[in-house]
């Protein structure tokens, strides 16, 4: 599920239809989503993006451009921090212990 918060979408008629609504999205169909969300309005980094994969894992794109992952598996957690890192975006991590 998506959410506006600094895109001016708020005047859309799909607004009120559209954010903080879940959704089931096959991952392979998630650019298209977004292309055509970024269509109506929605920015990634201005806006919030939460997504939910069936194995529990969470990922938030927070309006503020902040990326939070929560995630048991720690094969994913590993290649994410690394995939970023090869970009130069360090993943802080913090022990599970001290996760809410």
């Amino acid at each position: 599920m998506h959410g506006w918060c600094a895109s001016d979408f708020d005047g859309s008629p799909a607004f009120e239809r559209l954010q903080w609504r879940p959704e089931r999205v096959p991952l392979a169909d998630l650019p298209q989503l977004l292309q055509q969300r970024q269509r109506l309005g929605f920015r990634l980094g201005h806006d919030d993006l939460h997504l939910s994969l069936p194995d529990g894992t969470e990922i938030k794109f927070c309006r503020e451009g902040d990326l939070h992952v929560r995630s048991g598996h720690e094969p994913f957690a590993r290649n994410l921090a690394q995939a970023l890192l090869n970009r130069n975006i360090l993943l802080a991590r913090r022990p599970a212990t001290l996760a809410p």
